[in-house]
């Protein structure tokens, strides 16, 4: 054995701070071998040789985008490569670990697409890097692609979390279904991320790419809106009746699969689809349980303003507005911001879908869509006009509804507008479940005291991801119902444009579509106050009125009656109104009775 190592700087230890003597005693020890003996044939361990990390594939946008610069930042290690003539790249990150988020900067820097790979069977992946892949980060995120590279660089436990194989797949498959509903085929594509890609050749994966960017040419949409939009909805996906804050403000969102669709030319919220007619009026049998026969669908191009109904006939529109047209019969029709269509018509004196024939009545029009009984599940506000012996009157509530379908809850019901959400009542016994029909949308049907009952409910989701419901029944009562969320108010200065479509007491239309401009003076974040200036546009008379957020109801505006000085110096009666805001750009409202007979339910529909 060797003579003991006995560092001088162990010596003495006089005056030496503890500390500083244990950090000095290890170093020594490390020195001497840790302690232990050295003897002849002890083996050193080996140093350890990080594994290598291999991140490639394609940037393209159909053709390939040479000279991009390729970022990525992995759960462990980043890297960074330039892509090739072909729009190739591999980039290797010595000790790197999966998952990776990934950004592509054109060598122009006019383009910046992301993706992320998520951990494989290998240290080795492949992430193409073009608009569908932007799609997918923006779907798998629910937020914009860009802030998600930001935040998840750097970050172990964002990217383990969120980049999955299963969250690739779920968020791949609801991009694929978007791109198919706007009639765009992507049967070429089976893995947006690591699928095989030519680009440039126009078949296959770049063939879709190439699609995709010629439809957003053709409909004037830039592929920014549509990942906002995307990002968006799926932001909102899963609680679309779930207590939330309402921070959409009024800004215009249509669907992303609409806007993929063509537009009217002065309208770009109007696109080709398929349109439901939901007509509130009554059916051919008016029993509660009688099948509601006041719906029809019909198609839209666009670009012609003719709708073609089921039996090949057509009608073609007028256009007096932007976004506000005309019918051969005098329809008066509106287009709000989310693209759903509030139309003031005369029912023709051959419709066979009503018992009342040659009545004006309001219709809605909603963007055919597809959707589970899931999609309802979680709160919900409405708002509606219930039929008693052909009259109608306001009715309200706040539902709770389970994955099933089945309503599991609903309070304030039959309890005026006015009660405070506190002092509701609730119900959990004798409450109706939702069934899927087989035309479309959903059955609500239930037995009360009264007997069996039914109505037809249909769905639309916009581009804030928010589900609106629109219920109907075979007396022609109707109700929108909404998620339950709380709204966030509007800064001052800002200016709402509004065409107002109303139903009497007799459920029929009004014979006037109102146009007003309503323009915020001053607001109170604490209690939800704000005042506005409504300027009739049929006399351009102005004046002041007071609103309060959330009132008596989360989701609620609520506006009571007072008088107000016009600016020609006229005396302006100012109703009392109960606001449910559905979308950006719509709102249903009541206007309670001053007279006893001249209660009102209305759409306000939000015009450019």
């Amino acid at each position: 054995m060797k003579k003991p190592c006995i560092p001088s700087t162990v010596m003495p230890t006089a005056r030496r701070p503890l500390m500083a003597l244990a950090i000095v005693s290890a170093a020594a020890l490390a020195a001497c071998g840790g302690g232990g003996d050295d003897e002849a044939g002890s083996t050193p361990t080996p140093p350890v040789t990080p594994t290598a990390l291999s991140v490639g594939g394609v940037v393209a946008v159909g053709a390939a985008l040479p000279g991009a610069t390729v970022q990525a930042s992995c759960a462990t290690g980043s890297g960074s490569a330039t892509s090739n003539t072909d729009g190739t790249y591999t980039l290797t990150i010595s000790g790197g670990a999966l998952p990776c988020v990934l950004k592509a900067t054109s060598a122009d820097g006019a383009t910046v697409l992301h993706s992320v790979a998520p951990v494989g069977a290998s240290d080795a992946a492949t992430a193409n890097i073009t608009p569908l892949s932007e799609l997918l980060v923006a779907q798998l995120s629910g937020t914009a692609p860009a802030d998600f590279f930001t935040s998840a660089s750097g970050s172990a436990s964002t990217l383990t979390g969120a980049v999955t194989s299963a969250a690739i797949s779920t968020a791949q498959t609801a991009v694929v279904a978007t791109l198919s509903a706007a009639g765009i085929d992507t049967a070429a594509v089976t893995d947006i991320v690591a699928g095989s890609l030519t680009a440039g050749s126009g078949t296959g994966y770049d063939g879709v790419l190439d699609n995709l960017g010629a439809t957003l040419s053709s409909t004037g949409t830039t592929l920014t809106t549509l990942v906002t939009t995307v990002a968006t909805s799926a932001a909102s996906a899963g609680s679309s009746g779930t207590s939330s804050t309402d921070n959409s403000g009024e800004a215009a969102a249509l669907p992303a699969s609409l806007l993929l669709k063509p537009a009217a030319s002065n309208c770009a919220a109007l696109r080709s689809t398929n349109y439901r007619l939901i007509k509130f009026a009554p059916s051919l049998s008016t029993g509660g349980a009688d099948e509601v026969t006041t719906t029809e669908v019909a198609s839209l191009d666009a670009a012609t303003l003719t709708f073609t109904w089921s039996d090949s006939t057509s009608t073609t529109l007028t256009a007096n507005a932007t976004c506000r047209y005309t019918s051969p019969d005098g329809a008066d029709v509106t287009v709000s911001p989310t693209g759903v269509l509030v139309i003031r018509a005369t029912m023709g004196a051959d419709d066979t879908t009503t018992s009342a024939p040659g009545t004006p009545r309001l219709v809605v029009g909603l963007p055919v869509q597809t959707h589970a009984l899931a999609d309802l599940a979680g709160q919900w506000n409405y708002i509606g006009w219930q039929s008693e012996a052909g009259v109608f009157s306001a009715a309200s509530g706040i539902l709770d509804i389970g994955a099933g379908g089945a309503m599991t809850r609903s309070r304030c019901e039959d309890q005026p507008l006015a009660t405070a959400e506190a002092d509701c009542t609730a119900t959990t016994t004798g409450l109706g479940s939702f069934s899927l029909a087989a035309d479309g949308g959903f059955v609500l049907s239930g037995t009360d005291a009264n007997g069996s009952w039914r109505d037809r409910v249909f769905a639309y989701r916009d581009g804030t991801g928010r589900l609106l419901l629109v219920a109907i029944n075979a007396a022609g009562g109707a109700a929108f119902v909404t998620p339950y969320r709380v709204l966030n108010g509007l800064p001052v200065g800002y200016s709402q444009y509004t065409w107002n479509v109303t139903m009497s007491r007799n459920g029929q239309a009004v014979d006037t579509v109102l146009a007003n401009t309503h323009t915020i003076t001053a607001t109170d974040a604490a209690t939800g106050v704000f005042t506005r200036t409504t300027t009739a546009e049929s006399t351009g008379v102005s004046h002041s009125q007071t609103l309060q957020l959330n009132k008596a109801r989360n989701g609620f505006i609520y506006r009571a009656a007072a008088t107000a000085t016009g600016s020609d110096s006229s005396t302006v009666t100012v109703r009392e109104m109960f606001s449910l805001k559905l979308a950006p750009g719509l709102n249903a409202y009541h206007l309670p009775a001053t007279n006893g007979t001249n209660a009102r339910l209305g759409l306000a529909v939000g015009r450019p």
